[in-house]
């Protein structure tokens, strides 16, 4: 019996330019394992083999093949080129169907190939779920791309895909393993997680809740997920979307969905690590791209923005170690802002400045999005902006294809008087939105009020007056957890969120 890892299937990408390690299972004492005219013997131990191909160009094709003294398994229409994971929570999850995106760009496409890993916790093989649309844990094999299988893919990873098509003409396939609600810590090996004191704190929280394999909560997992499976097979998300339309849908997404405690067992320090990502590892990548940190919001964490930081560092450390790419860089989409339940929740803000700092750091870049913000909803449906957001970055960094992604930052602030003038790189020119009236830019006071101030973009500059008498002691853009900020460059990217003190 040969059995390799499951995202070894007919159509796989075979990442380009580097070393592929290939593994899986087997009873036999030696295996070969065979693709375009290269020939690697395989390491067998206790039943599971490995074996690790050469470097190859862009567009190999052929089958994969697996020969051992009395087998052979043969893969057809696998293909080399450029490999992305997609990771992180419901954002990332976000199928491309009930998005706001230009339908010319959903096509066939049979060298653009999609692969799913299946939502899973550690408990059971069949994990019914529901975000955006039913989901199950079934394996299934890599897609050649279709209009059909792309509208229920990531819509990021997918835009983020079809734009790297058009640039590199090459074969591109996007490996989707995220789950909405999320935390960074699912995603990180408790080894990791333990190794500073930050990150232990994820793991003083799990010690203190119900065994995770003690009956009880596995029963009710078990109940919960027979609900959840009665509920998915009676639900017609694409029908709905149909009739009420992407915004309506968002903002009512799965009404009536079962409830449990036992649904939050895939949040659990590492679990999704070992049961999904630990799936798919070592497979040769390019890199990742990622769009999560919602759920790490922590209002009673004064230090919020840096336990997310040490958070996202270890779950980088864990997975260049877990597929053998110590530089794999990370491409993260900073959140937007949402004003859940009408009220301004400031817990995105420490996490936000989190993810913008962390793109200043080498093998990770930050896309803003804060300009797709919408006040009631979580998930903005402008996914295409984001993925394409993420591939311009890619090209510049992985691909050296020069492409506008920088967002204007804030480079300089002065005082005088009371005129304030702000100075910010990335840009030449800024501009309002089709709106021309510029908003965002608020004032605090010591107090911690605050209160929107008119404004005037002249070059890459804004200047504008402190109210007479005014105690404003700092200025802030998008630092809110929902503002109407609308302040672009000339190329329509955004002004990045900032805050700074008035001196």
């Amino acid at each position: 019996m040969i059995k390799p890892a499951f995202i070894f299937t007919d159509h796989a990408v075979l990442q380009r330019g580097k070393p592929v390690p290939v593994w899986g299972e087997c009873d036999c004492d030696s295996l070969i394992v065979s693709f375009a005219g290269n020939s690697v013997p395989a390491e067998v131990r206790d039943g599971r083999f490995e074996a690790t191909l050469p470097a190859m160009q862009a567009g190999t094709r052929g089958e994969l093949r697996f020969v051992s003294d009395s087998e052979t398994l043969a893969l057809s229409d696998v293909v080399v080129g450029e490999v992305w994971l997609a990771g992180g929570q419901s954002n990332m999850e976000h199928p491309v169907f009930c998005t706001e995106y230009d339908a010319s760009l959903v096509a066939d496409d049979p060298d653009l190939r999609l692969f799913t890993v299946p939502r899973r916790t550690c408990y059971t093989g069949e994990t019914w779920g529901f975000h955006f649309e039913e989901m199950q844990a079934e394996e299934t094999p890599w897609q050649p791309c279709t209009k059909d299988s792309a509208l229920s893919f990531t819509a990021i990873g997918y835009f983020f895909a079809v734009r790297l098509r058009k640039e590199l003409h090459v074969p591109v396939g996007i490996v989707s393993c995220n789950w909405g609600a999320t935390l960074v810590e699912n995603w990180t090996s408790e080894r990791y997680l333990a190794a500073d004191p930050l990150t232990r704190r994820a793991l003083a929280h799990d010690a203190a809740l119900p065994a995770k394999d003690a009956p009880a909560v596995l029963a009710e997992h078990a109940a919960y997920q027979a609900a959840m499976k009665e509920f998915c097979l009676s639900y017609n998300a694409k029908a709905l979307v149909e009739e009420q339309g992407v915004h309506h849908y968002l903002r009512h997404c799965g009404p009536n969905i079962p409830c449990s405690e036992a649904a939050a067992l895939y949040r659990r320090p590492g679990v999704l690590r070992e049961s999904m990502l630990a799936r798919v590892t070592p497979y040769a990548l390019r890199g990742v791209i990622w769009h999560q940190g919602e759920s790490n919001g922590r209002a009673d964490y004064p230090d919020c923005k840096e336990w997310y930081k040490a958070l996202f560092h270890a779950m980088m450390a864990d997975w260049r170690e877990a597929f053998r790419a110590p530089e794999l860089p990370f491409y993260l989409v900073q959140l937007a802002g949402c004003n859940l339940d009408g009220a301004q929740k400031e817990t995105w803000v420490p996490v936000r400045t989190a993810q913008e700092e962390l793109g200043r750091e080498p093998g990770c870049r930050t896309v803003i999005s804060y300009d797709l913000s919408e006040a009631d909803n979580i998930h903005p449906a402008q996914k295409q902006k984001m993925g394409e957001r993420l591939a311009d970055a890619a090209l510049d960094g992985e691909y050296s294809i020069e492409k506008p992604w920088q967002s204007p930052t804030l480079a300089g602030c002065v005082k005088q008087g009371d005129t304030v003038t702000l100075t910010f790189a990335n840009a030449t020119r800024l501009v309002a939105d089709a709106d021309q009236v510029p908003a965002g830019l608020f004032l605090y006071r010591e107090d911690g009020t605050s209160y929107e101030v008119s404004c005037r973009p002249e070059g890459n500059t804004i200047r504008f007056i402190i109210p007479e008498g005014d105690s404003a002691v700092a200025v802030g853009y998008g630092r809110r957890n929902y503002s109407r900020a609308n302040m672009l460059n000339e190329r329509n990217l955004p002004v990045t969120p900032f805050y700074v003190g008035l001196k």
